[in-house]
């Protein structure tokens, strides 16, 4: 079919999803995809229908004729007052119409001004094209990172994290810290983008101390087939704080990695579609190395095939952060303002470890992207290609 170039905004019509609208909502991402997409969600009707029936969430569509041919997703966390948008399609005849950005304009107009329930909204974008990035950029959305490999479609792609602040949350965030060194290039990509001030930077002794926890770590098994009983467990160690190291929303683990005698306990969510993978939270007892925990976890998962890791840390904890670095992953996106915690908001750093091959002719980077790439790139190569070029040397 010929792109119908005769058609107005106002031949469409702009609304959140009903239940009703679930089958035509599979057919879509189908059409365009042919069964590619990475996230389950956009084929199962079951799950379809929760999110829709959700009063948090906004499911936008597009209809043209009564059929639906774009469709885009909000999902909410209203406790930390965050929203993540993901999922755009458009039908390939009804492109170039700058329908993506109508319905965004749409998603965020609902949580930001008219139920007021939400102040960051951010979303991942692919790289492939430059348009959903020069999208988000003209909605004003701020460019803070990207993602090597982090997905596959028909090819491994790069995607991009971009987020919209609602007035005075970057101005009020908690800046009461120093940054680490190693991620202070990251953060000064993001400070010139955002416009926000300077912070210090830590020196060494302000995020070291003496080796004082154990190396020898108990056995570790995956757990990778007993969704429910995973959750449960999170659930339940939630309950007790006793998960105090990562705040990540928007994912529920389905994977577990422990020891016999639970005294270590790692919750993950892998995506089984493409082998992405993400630590969401670790309980320990105080004497094993959390470097150490890290090492053997990455090399578990290699061992399954995962591709790609990804793992969260408040930009204030420093110590954390030099652990998860001394275990060679490496900081990918800077994402300020990101959790809401006893009325402050504080910054986070993402930091990622991918077993991919670089491959990127693809690219199709807008603004800062390759700002991002290269700072990424860098970090990298500091990491894995830097001590082995000396020993050649």
């Amino acid at each position: 079919m010929n792109k119908r170039i005769d058609l107005k905004i106002s031949d469409f019509v702009i609304c959140s999803a009903v239940v009703k609208d679930v089958l035509d909502i599979t057919h879509l991402y189908h059409e365009v995809y042919l069964g590619s997409y990475p996230d389950l969600l956009m084929r199962d009707v079951d799950l379809i229908s929760k999110f829709i029936s959700s009063n948090a969430n906004i499911w936008v569509v597009v209809k043209y004729n009564k059929k639906i041919i774009a469709s885009v997703l909000y999902e909410t966390d209203l406790q930390h007052r965050l929203a993540k948008v993901f999922g755009g399609v458009v039908l390939s005849e009804y492109r170039g119409m700058n329908l993506l950005e109508h319905m965004m304009v749409y998603g965020s107009e609902q949580l930001i001004h008219k139920t007021k329930s939400i102040d960051v909204i951010y979303a991942i974008t692919r790289t492939v094209t430059s348009a959903p990035q020069l999208v988000t950029k003209k909605l004003g959305y701020k460019m803070l990172g990207i993602f090597p490999n982090i997905h596959k479609t028909d090819i491994y792609e790069t995607h991009a994290l971009t987020a919209l602040f609602h007035k005075g949350v970057l101005e009020n965030r908690f800046s009461d810290f120093k940054i680490h060194p190693k991620i202070r290039s990251l953060f000064n990509i993001v400070k010139n983008e955002c416009g926000f001030n300077n912070l210090s930077v830590a020196v060494e002794e302000e995020y070291t101390i003496p080796t004082l926890f154990s190396t020898n770590l108990p056995k570790l098994e995956i757990i990778d087939n007993a969704p429910e009983f995973v959750y449960n467990r999170f659930k339940e160690l939630d309950k007790l704080d006793q998960l105090p190291i990562h705040f990540f929303p928007f994912h529920i683990p389905n994977m577990m990695i422990v020891s016999p005698d639970l005294k270590i306990e790692i919750f993950l969510f892998m995506s089984k579609t493409d082998k992405y993978c993400t630590i969401i939270d670790i309980k320990k007892q105080t004497e094993f190395n959390f470097t150490t925990i890290l090492f053997e976890v990455s090399r578990l998962l290699r061992e399954i095939n995962v591709r790609y890791i990804e793992i969260l840390a408040r930009a204030n904890k420093l110590r954390t952060l030099d652990n998860i670095m001394k275990a060679n992953f490496v900081p990918c996106a800077y994402f300020p303002a990101y959790q809401l915690s006893e009325g402050e908001r504080y910054d986070y750093v993402v930091l990622s470890k991918t077993y991919e091959i670089f491959d990127f002719q693809n690219l199709k980077f807008a603004g800062i992207n390759e700002l991002f790439l290269e700072q990424y790139y860098l970090r990298w190569k500091d990491i894995f290609l830097s001590p082995i070029l000396k020993k050649v040397k």
